[in-house]
C-alpha cells in the first residue's frame, strides 16, 4: 500500500491540475496570448535549427470554421540566400506556402499536460520549475522537428525524400503529421527528465 500512495497522489494532482489549466485556457483571450508567446519563442528556435525552411509564426489566421489560430508563412531557403532572414527581403518575395493550424490542439494542450506532469512530481519547487523550463525547451525543439516535417512535406509536393540525416530525423519526429502522439512525446520528455524520481518514489527501486 505504501508504494501506491505516492502514485495515487501523483495521478490526483496531475488530473486536477490538468483539468483546471485546460478550463482556464479555454478562454479565447488567454489562447491568443499563448499563441503570440509561442510564436515569439518558437520562431527563432525553428529558424536556427531548420536548414531548409525559413518560417514566420504569427498569431491569428484567416476567417475559418476550423479553429485555426496561427499562421505559418514558409520560404524555401534553397531558393534564396541568407537575405531571406531580412524582413524587407521577405516582404518583396512572397512565401513559398502559407499554412494554418489550430494552436490549441497542436501545442497548447500538450504543453499544459507536460507542465502538469512536472507539477505532480514529488520534487522541490526550485527543481520543479527548472525541470518545467527544460522540459518546455525540449518540447519546443521537438515541435520544430514536427513542424519541419509538415512544412517540408508541403514544399516537396506532399512527399519527403530520405536523402539527408535531417530528413530522416524529421520523418521520425513528424509523427506522420498527426497530433495525438504529441501527448506521448510530452510524456516521454517528462519520463526522461524524471526517471530517477519514477524509479525511487513510484517503483521503489
Amino acid at each position: 500500500m505504501k508504494k501506491l500512495k505516492p502514485l495515487s497522489r501523483f495521478f490526483i494532482i496531475l488530473s486536477i491540475s490538468f483539468i483546471v489549466l485546460a478550463l482556464v485556457f479555454s478562454n479565447q483571450t488567454l489562447r491568443k496570448h499563448h499563441t503570440a508567446y509561442y510564436s515569439f519563442i518558437a520562431t527563432p528556435i525553428f529558424n536556427v535549427l531548420n536548414p531548409h525552411v525559413y518560417a514566420e509564426f504569427e498569431e491569428g489566421a484567416i476567417e475559418n470554421d476550423n479553429d485555426w489560430g496561427i499562421t505559418f508563412r514558409i520560404w524555401d531557403k534553397r531558393k534564396y540566400d541568407e537575405r531571406i532572414r531580412v524582413k524587407n527581403f521577405r516582404a518583396k518575395n512572397p512565401p513559398s506556402a502559407i499554412l494554418y493550424q489550430n494552436p490549441h490542439e497542436l501545442f497548447l494542450i500538450p504543453s499544459l499536460f507536460l507542465l502538469c506532469l512536472f507539477l505532480a512530481t514529488p520534487i522541490k519547487w526550485t527543481r520543479k520549475i527548472l525541470k518545467m523550463l527544460l522540459g518546455l525547451f525540449i518540447f519546443y525543439i521537438f515541435m520544430t522537428c514536427y513542424l519541419s516535417y509538415r512544412f517540408e512535406f508541403t514544399l516537396n509536393g506532399q512527399t519527403l525524400p530520405l536523402d539527408s540525416i535531417w530528413h530522416v530525423i524529421i520523418s521520425f519526429l513528424g509523427l506522420g503529421g498527426t497530433t495525438d502522439p504529441i501527448f506521448i512525446v510530452a510524456f516521454f520528455i517528462w519520463l526522461i527528465l524524471e526517471r530517477k524520481v519514477l524509479f525511487k518514489e513510484f517503483l521503489g527501486i
